[in-house]
């Protein structure tokens, strides 16, 4: 066999060490972590709510005077209720319930009228059956009143009267309305003995299908740790992308780490985004109860 030249050996060796130097380079560029791609954007994430929509409509036709003439016959709660239904009745509408909350709203305005001596749905101090329903933690989505001064002959006299006037008609028969209160009483007003009979007509907000506060808080609290993470992977991602040398044991180690997290905030935001839709179909549901249109009143 004929001996290697020297300079043949040195240029073989020199080939050997390039390739070897390639091979490690290869190496570490097939070990690197592509975490660029991991990331998916936070944009498409459900950050807002459906609001929940708490109506407050309130509908107040001017209060109706009568004639302060002696009366033949009192008048009752009972009587006042059981004549307000039949009107409602002879139109195929639901019979109102008494509400004691509502009835407590009734003796309060009544009691109002006569120690302050004023004849409004708004007393002097600016006091209306809203304020009222608030005093006595009444969330509703409509409510109504109806106010009479007279000494009028008995209680079908008194509704018959009302549904004489558009504006307490249109209470009367409101179908939105699924309870009452009431309160009747005589006393001095201007200076002659006469009653006053206050009717408050409400749809409490039960009456629609509730949001679930359990869910509203699983979503706020998830929404917490989704921004905790994020603001950790931002972090991370700042290291990541100042590190001098991309490459190695230990920056594959950090990116792999940084592309879990990754993966657990995308998860995490998925989570989010159906906890989110689930409620605000609840909250749809709810104000599509809220907003139900009726017959107009008036037109029956």
């Amino acid at each position: 066999m004929e001996p290697i030249h020297p300079k043949t050996h040195r240029t073989f060796i020199w080939i050997i060490a390039a390739l070897s130097v390639l091979v490690v380079f290869a190496s570490i560029l097939l070990n690197q972590v592509d975490f660029s791609s991991k990331i998916k954007s936070f944009e498409e994430t459900a950050n807002n709510f459906f609001v929940q929509k708490l109506h407050s409509d309130s509908f107040m036709p001017p209060p109706l005077r009568g004639v302060f003439g002696e009366p033949k016959e009192p008048l009752t709660e009972a009587g006042v209720l059981l004549w307000t239904n039949k009107n409602r009745q002879d139109v195929s509408i639901n019979n109102l319930t008494q509400s004691e909350t509502l009835s407590k709203m009734a003796a309060q305005k009544l009691g109002d009228l006569f120690t302050k001596q004023y004849f409004e749905h708004e007393s002097p101090s600016g006091v209306g059956p809203s304020d009222l329903a608030k005093q006595n933690g009444y969330d509703y989505i409509v409510i109504g009143e109806n106010l009479a001064l007279g000494n009028f002959d008995g209680d079908k006299a008194l509704v018959d009267a009302w549904m004489a006037s558009p504006g307490h008609r249109a209470n009367i028969l409101n179908t939105r309305y699924h309870e009452i209160g009431i309160a009747v009483g005589q006393g001095v007003f201007e200076g002659k003995n006469t009653w006053i009979a206050v009717q408050e007509f409400g749809l409490p907000i039960t009456a629609c299908p509730q949001p679930s506060v359990t869910d509203k808080s699983s979503i706020d609290q998830t929404k917490k740790n989704v921004d905790a993470l994020e603001v950790s992977l931002a972090a991370q991602k700042k290291i990541i992308d100042s590190a001098t040398i991309k490459y190695g044991t230990d920056y594959n180690a950090y990116v792999e780490k940084y592309n879990i997290s990754v993966q657990k905030f995308n998860a995490m935001v998925l989570t989010l985004k159906a906890k989110i839709s689930s409620y605000n179909k609840q909250v749809a549901a709810f104000n599509n109860c809220a907003e139900v249109t009726s017959t107009t009143p008036e037109k029956i």
